[in-house]
């Protein structure tokens, strides 16, 4: 990406590949490799997509994988991800781009009820560090989370059209939570660092494509990853156990151009103005 956010990245070993070379019968000049010779791809080049590679990629020590994998994140721009979440027994789904810089769009639903998040900086490492983080709730919304039918009335009417910039020290400050997945698909923590363990799992089929299991376990429990087998190594699945809130991250597109609005352009209220403080 632009800008590189995986200084963990630095401290993994990267695969050294041996040189290839024959010599002729004839002289001292190289030769070329023979066709179908099996050269091991090369951490972060995405050019190998040929009918074995995923098989060869597959075959790679696990510190080797990993490297590959956390190169070819770190090129990445712009994320768009399907987030499926579980958080204090409320099931939601939504629709995350996070920009270049780390600014978040995200649409969600719960229930019937609908809510849009908007951050428009980006995040060092949760919610509350170093961005504003400004909510739209519909009035079914409200109501899943624990308001009644009054109440979320009241509120919707209160917000109209503005965004509410919500007090992060309130519990429905926590629908920034899928954006913040977002950014740990595409954030070294997920590979990098040596205070888990990796497991190879072994390959499957997503969309007809190859993709590689991994397995990483570390204290907080064990995330399981899906990357692609063939091409750029990048992720294809998440799914973290998220402490009490798992999540599903998947549908990934990367690279795609991405608009987070000024939240001035459409009003913004504080959250205690209008009873969500």
């Amino acid at each position: 990406m632009t800008r590189r956010r995986l200084a963990a990245l630095a401290a993994v070993p990267l695969l050294a590949l041996p040189a290839l070379a024959a010599c002729s019968g004839a002289d001292d000049g190289d030769a070329p490799a023979p066709s179908g010779s099996g050269t091991p791809p090369e951490p972060g080049a995405g050019a190998d997509d040929g009918p074995a590679a995923a098989e060869r990629f597959a075959g790679l020590p696990t510190s080797s994988i990993e490297a590959a994998v956390l190169q070819d994140m770190s090129e990445v721009s712009t994320v768009r991800a399907r987030v499926r979440a579980t958080h204090l027994g409320l099931s939601v789904d939504a629709q995350v781009a996070v920009g270049e810089a780390g600014a978040c769009l995200a649409t969600l639903t719960a229930g019937s009820g609908t809510a849009e998040v908007l951050r428009p900086t980006g995040m060092v490492s949760g919610i509350g560090d170093s961005a504003d983080v400004y909510g739209a709730f519909d009035a079914a919304f409200l109501e899943e989370v624990g308001f009644t039918a009054d109440q979320a009335d009241g509120i919707a009417a209160a917000v109209a059209d503005r965004w509410v910039l919500l007090d992060p020290t309130s519990g429905i400050a926590d629908v920034a939570l899928v954006c913040q997945a977002v950014d740990d698909a595409r954030d070294g923590r997920l590979l990098g660092g040596e205070d888990a363990t990796t497991e190879v799992t072994g390959l499957e089929q997503v969309d007809d494509r190859p993709v590689l299991g991994l397995e990483r376990t570390g204290e907080a429990g064990t995330v399981s990853l899906l990357v692609a087998a063939t091409g750029e190594h990048r992720f294809v699945q998440v799914v973290t156990p998220a402490g009490g809130s798992p999540a599903t991250v998947d549908e990934l597109a990367y690279d795609e151009e991405v608009v987070v609005p000024d939240p001035a352009a459409r009003g913004v209220v504080p959250a205690a103005e209008v009873g969500l403080g």
